[in-house]
């Protein structure tokens, strides 16, 4: 159950959203993102799936973490603007996201 919200606030993004979005905009079958097994890989099923895209991806064990990822940018982009983008804009987040440099550590002498 999601917190309540003030009146005139927009709703929290959920993960049911997520998947609902991702079933409506899968990444494109160029999109490469690390393999539990190692390399980069397509984030698609070997198989087909039945029960939906978002479904598949935020139940598989082999891209871990990158529902997690996905939703953080929807609900972030869901609060700032009110609307997200297509699929193609979720995969250059993500792409940004992986090489953008980690922030520097402060060094005390």
């Amino acid at each position: 159950m999601n917190p309540p919200t003030l009146p005139g606030t927009p709703e929290p993004w959920t993960r049911d959203q997520t998947m609902a979005y991702l079933n409506a905009n899968p990444l494109p079958r160029t999109f490469l993102w690390p393999h539990r097994d190692g390399g980069e890989r397509p984030v698609h099923p070997s198989h087909s799936y039945v029960t939906g895209y978002g479904k598949w991806l935020r139940e598989t064990p082999y891209f871990r973490g990158l529902f997690e990822r996905i939703h953080a940018a929807l609900a972030a982009e869901s609060a700032a603007t009110g609307t997200v983008g297509d699929a193609d804009w979720l995969a250059a987040q993500l792409h940004a996201e992986r090489t953008r440099p980690a922030p520097e550590t402060a060094t005390f002498l």
